[in-house]
This record gives structure tokens, C-alpha cells and sequence, in this order.
């Protein structure tokens, strides 16, 4: 599931304003608008989206269901290249090490999100049975090394990437890494930064190893040098799965064109109305 938050600039209309407005004939929701469209395109309202994956099946082969990003994996090892959602909730799959366990002290082995039920996550799919109708019938994780990429490409592009990872079993052996984009240009932040004492991303949080789960801070385009980021490639270095992408947005300025074109257009009608 994608969802989307959109945090409004602040603005204030005085009475003695109002009343000026109406008597030039300017009603106050047109003036409200004419505000909000000059503060979106001089502030850039941020809108925060979250893909958990929640709704899609056990096993579904994922590429556009999910709005407002396109979905896409590289499998080096096989002849086949699927994206699949994986329900960690579920038991007696092919990848124990994806599986949480609500029965006992906890849900995962280790990690920051010890203690949290992800659920769905997405995977490099390692056969394709029953992958041809959409649906595979054995999901498993790739396991051998280097896995692959799962790719992200934004519709809109992003100001920062944040994600969970689950069961990476160690840096030294799965160098797994996250590439940037933005039109031609590219960054790379290594998964080990977030382990090297020193680093500026370092997290004593994360702890990895077979059915651990982490949550990694967001890396932001000013960091990696960029000014957005339209596409994100996670490198798997070996098994694993990612959850919970996290991005902030800017929409384009004829998002706000439009919303205020739509509230110029209601209060030309209420105008009307009166009249």
C-alpha cells in the first residue's frame, strides 16, 4: 500500500484584508488559492509515501501495483527476473529465516525491529514456479551470491530512501549496496557504512544475521550529493528482503496549479450563485 501525507505551508488572512477583497470583488476562497499556490511554489509542500506491501498476496509477482513507483529485480543467477511479495507472517515456507515467530520471545532473532511483525516484504524471487500466472507457488529468496538488484523508479522524483531489511546475514559476506539516480547521474551508499564505528551513518542499532530484521535511517539526496533521486537500486550481496520504503516528495508545481484552479473554479461558482 502506498500512502501519502501532504503537510499545508501556514498562511492567515486578516479581516481587514477580507473586507477589501470583497469589495474589489475577489471572494476570500479565490484568495485563499491565489495563497496557497504562491506558497506551494515558493515552499514546496513535502509529501511523505510509504510502500509496506500489505497488499499484495503471498507470492505475487510484483511490477506496477503499486502507485506511484515502478517495481523491477535483476536476477544474475537464473533466466528470470521476478520482484515477489513474501508474507513473513506465514509458516513452513520455503525460507524459514524470512519467517517472524509471534510464538516466541520475539518476532525476529535480532536487529532494531526485534520486536515489530513486518508482514509482507519484497524478495528476489529463486524459481519460477507458478511465477508465469503472476502468482509463484513457492516463494523463496535468492541465495546465491551476489542475489541481485530489486529496482524502485519514482513517478515523482524523492528528496530520501528509507527501508527495513530482513535476514542480511553479514557485510563480509553479502556486500550488498544501494545505488541513487537522478537522470544520469548516480551515487552509491555501501550497507557497511551503517556498521563502521566512524561513519556518519553508523546505527549500533542494527544487528545482522540469519532472520534478523533492521530498520536503516533514510539517506537523503543532499548527502549522496544529489538534488533527488528518480530511481533507487538496492544490490543484494545474498538473501534477504526490504520493507517499508519510506520517501519524501515534492510535488510538481502543476499539482498546486491545479488544486488552486479548482478552488478558483468554486468560488466562481458560489459567485455565481449568489448573483
Amino acid at each position: 500500500m502506498l500512502t501519502g501525507l501532504i503537510d499545508s505551508s501556514p498562511f492567515s488572512l486578516s479581516t481587514d484584508s477580507d473586507r477589501a477583497t470583497r469589495a474589489g470583488g475577489l471572494r476570500p476562497l479565490a484568495v485563499i488559492s491565489a495563497l496557497f499556490l504562491s506558497s506551494f511554489l515558493a515552499v514546496g509542500n513535502a509529501i511523505a509515501l510509504t510502500a509496506d506491501f500489505e497488499s499484495l498476496l503471498h507470492g505475487e509477482v510484483v511490477s506496477g501495483q503499486i502507485a506511484g513507483v515502478t517495481i523491477d529485480a535483476l536476477n544474475p543467477n537464473r533466466s528470470f527476473d521476478y520482484a515477489v511479495a513474501f508474507d513473513s507472517t506465514q509458516t513452513n515456507t520455503a525460507d524459514a529465516d524470512l519467517e517472524s515467530n509471534p510464538q516466541g520471545p520475539a518476532y525476529w532473532s535480532g536487529g532494531n525491529l526485534v520486536d515489530t511483525e513486518l508482514g509482507i516484504m519484497l524478495i528476489i524471487q529463486e524459481n519460477d514456479t507458478g511465477c508465469a500466472v503472476g502468482i509463484c507457488s513457492n516463494p523463496d529468496d535468492e541465495g546465491r551470491r551476489p542475489a541481485g538488484d530489486l529496482g524502485f523508479s519514482f513517478e515523482v522524483p524523492v528528496l530520501d530512501f528509507g527501508f527495513d531489511l530482513v535476514d542480511i546475514e553479514s557485510i563480509a559476506a553479502e556486500s550488498g549496496y544501494l545505488e541513487f539516480f537522478q537522470g544520469q547521474s548516480s551515487a552509491i551508499v555501501q550497507l557497511m557504512d551503517f556498521l563502521e564505528l566512524g561513519n556518519d551513518r553508523y546505527d549500533s542499532s542494527i544487528v545482522l544475521g540469519n532472520n534478523t530484521a533492521n530498520r536503516y535511517a533514510a539517506i537523503t539526496a543532499a548527502s549522496v550529493g544529489l538534488e533527488n533521486f528518480d530511481r533507487v537500486v538496492l544490490h543484494l550481496g545474498g538473501s534477504g528482503a526490504i520493507d517499508n520504503i519510506q520517501a519524501t516528495l515534492v510535488p510538481e508545481p502543476s499539482t498546486a496549479l491545479l488544486l488552486s484552479l479548482g478552488l478558483v473554479g468554486l468560488a466562481a461558482r458560489r459567485r455565481s450563485r449568489a448573483h
